[in-house]
């Protein structure tokens, strides 16, 4: 990519404090083909005497009021003549004199996007950032959710050079005040885009900028993103705000939503047994949207207010599955018999109904959940995983139906059926479990079945089987555990079954 033209577009509106440092560490760079520009927002203290100071350096200087960052931006994509363009804001600048030489010189002749790490400093303390390949970062979030490593590993703008003809093609989007970069970056790579990282540190990201200063709408604004590419919207919620996520409980086109036949969130009912918000399925049923990956089965929790009856799952006028709901509280797990479209329509049909609140209801729905063929981080060889409190965010991802909650030394199994849903990278021979049995059961036995094929039946402890056959990688699969007994022990109100303490495969 060396001998192709750049443009470094400077974006500022009253930086007369940090702005001269910006344009000379751009006058510094070694690389011969570069334009470079400032876009000032109108400001009104000293920063067009600062500017004033480099007028013979500066290519092209374009002063306007503009409706935000993202909106200079996207003029300067405008305006700007170089085939890539990198914006260093007020306050940024290049690592190195060579920064935009090597990220040039490694960069691929098809890349419309190369990127490479940053150093965040706070004034104080810096802190080198590196990144990682885009398509990585991608599937992490659709398979496992945000955490705070994949946030800090997103590529940041003051590092990433782009053809400008993306720029203008794609545009920032102003609906997102602080994470249009990051908007766009997604965009792009659904689009086809070719994005590159380089291991190269590119520029030194100044904190305290635009959106620090606003950090509320920054949180808002990644949690709005983050759920629209992850199978996992939860899980985005409760990674940016715990609880009270203003999205919480609504579904997306990826993960799967519920469409229609259903009533706005209500709150509890204890009168009913219902101990959590919920949503009245209307008698006539109520539609689903699939999500956009190949699904295994959809998982209903609510609580059956008609009395005992059956849930059917339907495309069209087929039946691709059917579960019995008890009355009072439940969870159904309905698997589908084939695999059905991306986006398909499902129609979920109930066989009884009664008067809830305002409105004739099948039941009250509390949450529901797509389970895919392919969600959820690899677990690969030699991984030992651990179902505590403190392994929860690794083990999570495994839990299927019929779990408790983390505990510090174990997750409780409920009642006699629990699964766990295991996707492995690579083949495996060995899957070792270790369970603990329930201490009011008397000599408990368990049946461990994997895709539904018997692979063990026995006493309940530290177990070893032999997989090669079963386990299928690339896959998620299915481990069904179903203890002979389960039991409340003591003064504990829960149905327990088995403890997990952890898997690790070989």
């Amino acid at each position: 990519m060396n001998g192709r033209t750049v443009s470094i577009a400077t974006v500022a509106l009253n930086a007369a404090n940090t702005i001269a440092l910006t344009l000379e560490s751009v006058l510094a760079q070694d690389y011969p083909n570069i334009e470079l520009m400032v876009v000032d927002g109108a400001s009104w203290d000293r920063t067009h005497e600062e500017i004033a100071l480099f007028k013979d350096d500066i290519h092209l200087l374009h002063v306007e009021e503009d409706g935000g960052i993202f909106h200079a931006m996207n003029r300067a994509a405008e305006l700007a003549s170089g085939e890539m363009l990198l914006f260093l804001n007020a306050g940024d600048m290049f690592h190195s004199a060579n920064a935009i030489s090597k990220l040039l010189g490694r960069a691929a002749s098809a890349a419309d996007i190369v990127y490479g790490d940053h150093i965040y400093s706070t004034g104080r303390t810096d802190t080198f950032v590196s990144s990682k390949p885009f398509a990585v970062l991608m599937d992490e979030m659709a398979r496992a959710g945000p955490s705070q490593e994949w946030v800090a590993r997103f590529p940041a703008h003051q590092a990433t050079l782009t053809r400008t003809a993306l720029l203008r093609e794609l545009r920032y989007d102003p609906a997102f005040r602080v994470c249009a970069d990051h908007d766009f970056l997604i965009r792009a790579h659904s689009s086809g885009a070719q994005i590159q990282y380089v291991d190269e540190t590119v520029a030194i990201y100044a904190a305290g900028g635009f959106s620090a200063e606003r950090s509320d709408l920054l949180k808002l604004e990644w949690n709005a993103l983050n759920r629209s590419v992850t199978q996992y919207p939860d899980k985005a919620d409760a990674f940016y705000f715990g609880g009270g996520s203003p999205f919480d409980g609504t579904g997306t086109r990826l993960a799967g939503d519920i469409i229609c036949g259903v009533s706005a969130w209500q709150p509890p009912d204890p009168a009913r047994s219902i101990y959590k918000r919920y949503r009245a399925i209307s008698a006539d049923g109520a539609s689903f949207l699939a999500p956009q990956e190949s699904v295994r089965s959809l998982v209903i929790e609510g609580v059956n207010i008609a009395g005992k009856q059956r849930l059917t799952l339907m495309d069209g006028g087929e039946a691709l599955a059917r579960a019995t709901a008890d009355e009072g509280p439940f969870r159904v797990v309905l698997p589908l018999s084939r695999p059905v479209a991306p986006g398909a329509v499902l129609d979920l049909l109930a066989d009884a109904a009664a008067p809830l609140g305002d409105t004739l209801a099948a039941f009250a729905l509390v949450a529901f959940d797509f389970v895919s063929n392919t969600r959820g981080r690899p677990v690969r060889r030699g991984d030992r995983i651990f179902f505590t409190s403190a392994g929860a965010d690794e083990a999570g991802d495994l839990l299927g139906p019929g779990w408790y909650g983390f505990e510090a030394a174990f997750t409780w199994s409920r009642g006699r059926s629990s699964e766990l849903n295991i996707r492995v990278a690579e083949p495996v021979q060995t899957l070792r479990l270790d369970l603990q049995a329930n201490p009011a059961v008397t000599a408990q036995t368990i049946q461990v079945t994997i895709n539904g094929a018997d692979c063990y039946a026995g006493p309940v402890g530290a177990l070893e089987l032999d997989v090669g056959a079963v386990l299928q990688p690339g896959e998620t699969n299915t481990v069904m555990l179903h203890p002979n007994r389960s039991a409340r022990p003591g003064a504990d109100p829960r149905d327990l079954g088995v403890a997990l303490v952890s898997i690790e495969l070989d």
